[in-house]
């Protein structure tokens, strides 16, 4: 998103330093890997609850899938805090 940013010289514009898009920047490679397979558990959800139809389950599918991606991401965030933390407190390692 930077590279883009920089690309387009737009650097200048305030959104391009708004937290939610440097945390974007910062992992967007996570959302990259983790996303796939959270719209493979929504599709598969969809499939065993009968949602059929592009109309309703593309809505719910976008919902879903950009819900659970984002939580996943901010899961794996905190474990590799967490980690980080405790590896600098145990001695030795």
């Amino acid at each position: 998103l930077t590279l883009f940013a920089a690309a387009l010289k737009v650097n200048s514009l305030r959104i391009f330093s708004s937290r939610p898009v440097l945390w974007l920047d910062k992992n967007s490679y996570t959302v990259y890997l983790y996303h796939m397979i959270c719209l493979m558990a929504v599709n598969y959800v969809l499939d065993k609850i009968g949602i059929t139809g592009v109309l309703k389950r593309f809505p719910l599918k976008f919902i879903f899938t950009f819900a659970l991606t984002f939580a996943v991401c901010l899961f794996i965030e905190q474990l590799k805090r967490l980690i980080l933390k405790n590896k600098k407190i145990t001695p030795g390692a």
